[in-house]
């Protein structure tokens, strides 16, 4: 299951991700995000929170990438932030983070993990 709420802000309209996107919850994503382009301005932009999202598979990053070029092609900066666990680990190996810039300007990044090779 996955839910989206877009907020607007002073500074972006953040949409508000928590759940699994898969398959099935792509498209749940890609709507409400396409929502928050269209209300955003620059330089603000459109930040996608995906601080509760607890998995991502190869759709997801697919809908998250098509989701940032819409933003392109409306002018508008599309960033992810607070990704962690499974998901910052997907897009790291998907090298989606390259593209996916956080809110510091840096790509998000995975953390690292503890098991001993």
């Amino acid at each position: 299951m996955l839910t989206v709420t877009v907020q607007r802000g002073i500074s972006a309209v953040t949409a508000y991700a928590s759940g699994e996107i898969d398959l099935t919850t792509a498209p749940l994503l890609e709507e409400p995000v396409h929502v928050a382009v269209s209300l955003a301005t620059a330089p603000a932009g459109v930040v996608v929170d995906l601080f509760e999202v607890t998995f991502l598979d190869c759709a997801g990053v697919r809908a998250l990438l098509a989701c940032q070029q819409a933003a392109e092609l409306a002018g508008v900066r599309l960033t992810v932030r607070r990704a962690r666990g499974i998901v910052a680990t997907i897009l790291a190996i998907t090298g989606a983070a390259g593209r996916l810039v956080g809110d510091d300007g840096r790509p998000v990044e995975p953390r690292r993990s503890r098991i001993p090779w």
